[in-house]
């Protein structure tokens, strides 16, 4: 994932807690390419990992979190403050069937 120069859309629909779940987004952390992410089924160490990952995708336009989430609000508040940071500059972020988001 992080030495594709083609990838521009990815899709995951589970991504696995631990050492297979960090894996994936330590590649997608380097990746230079990567336009677009939408994630279904994340846990909040999935989350939390996807989060940290995203403040190195400068150029990542869209963000879709869908699907069933056990994401906790202290985690949704991490994706806020790195929003409001300016470094992830996205043009469209959708937010579908989540739990727990709160109001923050």
């Amino acid at each position: 994932i992080g030495k594709s120069e083609y990838l521009r859309i990815l899709v995951i629909n589970y991504l696995p807690d631990g050492d297979g779940g960090h894996a994936i987004v330590e590649g997608i952390a380097r990746s230079k390419s990567i336009r677009y992410i939408k994630i279904n089924n994340l846990s909040n160490d999935g989350f939390t990992s996807i989060v940290r990952a995203l403040g190195s995708l400068s150029q990542l336009e869209n963000l879709a979190i869908d699907g069933i989430n056990n994401v906790d609000p202290n985690d949704w508040s991490e994706l806020g403050t790195l929003l409001e940071s300016g470094v992830c500059k996205l043009k469209e972020l959708f937010l579908c069937r989540n739990n727990y988001i709160g109001n923050e």
